[in-house]
This record gives C-alpha cells, sequence and structure tokens, in this order.
C-alpha cells in the first residue's frame, strides 16, 4: 500500500459494499506512512481517502487534512475538497474557502487545467468535487460551463483525449464525473456522439482478456 495503484484497488473494492477485510492493507498503510516523508499533497489526500475508505481513524488522515490542500495547484484544492467530504472531515480550509478557489481557477472555456489550458482529466475530476454543491448558484454556473467543455471534447467514437492523446482513463474520468452529476450517458445527447456514447468510448480500450488498455491498441494497463 501506498502507491497510486494498490491505493486506487483499495478505493474502488470498498465502493463495492462488499464485507471485505481490509486489515492487512491498513497496516501495510501504517508502515509505508510511517516510513515516508515529504509526500505531494495529492498523494497525501489520496492515503486519507483510502484510508478512510478502508474504515480506519488513522492520525494520517489529520495530517493530510492539515497540510496539503491547495499545496499543488487546482487537483490539490479539488483532491483536497473529496477528502473532507469523504468522511466529514475538517481541514486548513474551509469547504467554502476551497470552493472559492476552485471557481477562481476555472478558465474562460469552462474547464480546469494543471497549466494555462483546460484538461479533460482535471475538470472531470473538479466536477466530481464539486458535484454535491451544485444548489449554489455560483457552482451550478461552472459547472454548467465544465459539462459544456466536457461535451466539446469527446470525440467521435464516445471517449476523450488529455494532451492530444485518446486514453481509456480520461474517458473513466468523464464517466466518475457525470455520475455525481447524475447525468444518464445513455440517453443525454450532450455526450452521445455519433451514436457512440461514453460508455462506448470506454469500451474501445477493454482487451479480449477483459483488461483495459491506457491507449487504444497498447497492453493491459493496471
Amino acid at each position: 500500500m501506498g502507491s497510486s495503484v494498490s491505493d486506487w484497488y483499495a478505493i474502488s473494492l470498498s465502493r463495492y459494499k462488499y464485507d471485505i477485510n481490509f486489515s492487512g492493507c491498513i497496516a501495510s498503510l501504517d508502515n509505508y506512512t510511517a516510513s515516508e516523508n515529504n509526500l505531494r499533497a495529492t498523494d497525501m489526500q489520496r492515503i486519507a481517502i483510502t484510508y478512510t475508505a478502508m474504515g480506519s481513524k488513522s492520525d494520517y488522515i489529520n495530517i493530510a487534512l492539515n497540510n496539503s490542500i491547495g499545496k499543488l495547484g487546482i487537483m490539490s484544492y479539488s483532491y483536497g475538497l473529496i477528502m473532507l467530504d469523504c468522511g466529514a472531515y475538517y481541514g486548513s480550509m474551509t469547504r467554502d474557502e476551497i470552493i472559492d478557489q476552485i471557481l477562481s481557477m476555472q478558465f474562460s472555456d469552462g474547464g480546469w487545467g494543471l497549466m494555462q489550458n483546460s484538461d479533460v482529466d482535471v475538470t472531470a475530476m473538479t466536477i466530481q468535487a464539486l458535484a454535491r454543491y451544485r444548489k449554489h448558484s455560483d457552482v451550478k454556473n461552472a459547472l454548467d460551463k465544465a459539462l459544456n467543455y466536457l461535451s466539446k471534447r469527446q470525440q467521435t467514437d464516445g471517449d476523450f483525449t488529455s494532451y492530444g492523446t485518446a486514453n481509456a482513463e480520461s474517458t473513466a474520468q468523464v464517466l466518475l464525473a457525470l455520475n455525481t452529476m447524475k447525468i444518464n450517458c445513455k440517453t443525454d445527447s450532450r455526450f452521445i456522439k455519433n451514436n457512440n456514447t461514453v460508455y462506448d468510448g470506454l469500451l474501445k480500450y477493454r482487451r479480449s482478456d477483459g483488461s483495459f488498455s491506457h491507449t487504444y491498441g497498447s497492453d493491459s494497463n493496471q
């Protein structure tokens, strides 16, 4: 535990709500956090989300809550808000402060990005962070613009690109974003291109053995 792949596996498994014994994973993550210093803000936030998903109340959660929000640009605000909400936590910034900061970082085309341009992955993750606050008028306006940006970026196969490369990850992030917004990808015309939905776009990357590749035609990717 402590690697991006392992942590996201644990988070994904927890969402199935099976009766999973995560004690071994928690112990492994305890060992990792005890030995690692100077982690990136988003890594700290992922670990805190992982602990919560596995049912742990590790002291490391408080470390992440108080030392990571806003320390690494837009993603540390978006992940930070998700981290707060996954356990009804309170951190170094209030939810309103984080939301205001996120809204101030939206580009004119409706997206968010790591650099000076909007990116599908970053925009989709930011939508996931803001979705539960969509009843606030300023948040709703920002989300409407972000959804319009994603709709324009959808490819004719139904999938999405990031920095010029069509890939499964970007497509999956959009699927998650639309799900948090309670948008039906099978019927919403904004996200159907050439009769292909986001589901169709994601299944494009499914290999014969059931795994998925990151880019079309490449090897399986965890």
